[in-house]
């Protein structure tokens, strides 16, 4: 009997002690996977505001380009020459139209560039470009 009473003590010490390793492996399991999910919404995080300023920077650069095109038709238009005149001293310009019905197509230059200006304006207009 003093063998079973002393057997007792020792089988609940060792059951205890596997007990306690479980609940420190379990601990430190927890720990790491709680440090992998904050490293993960971490990168995500990194990863959402990058991309961010990636496509303002995106959008700035279009829109600065959009502009300086724009810029470059509306000095065309501002320095823009008729070419030739005709006979009754209209500005036009010759085209297809003109040597298949033989009825000269008038239209100045600058009717051309404003149609493109407005043509470019609606095009950034769509595309909802600040002008600065």
């Amino acid at each position: 009997m003093a063998n079973t009473t002393c057997q007792a003590p020792q089988a609940a010490s060792q059951e205890a002690q596997v007990l306690k390793a479980l609940a420190e492996k379990r601990d430190h399991e927890r720990d790491v996977l709680l440090k992998a999910m904050e490293e993960n919404s971490n990168f995500s995080k990194m990863a959402e505001e990058k991309l961010t300023l990636k496509m303002e920077h995106i959008k700035k650069n279009r829109n600065a380009l959009l502009l300086a095109m724009l810029d470059r038709l509306q000095e065309k238009v501002r320095n823009s020459v008729v070419h030739t005149i005709d006979h009754t001293g209209a500005p036009y310009r010759s085209t297809t139209q003109e040597h298949h019905t033989g009825a000269p197509y008038r239209s100045t230059i600058q009717e051309r560039h404003t149609g493109a200006t407005q043509n470019v304006q609606q095009q950034m207009s769509i595309y909802k470009v600040d002008q600065q």
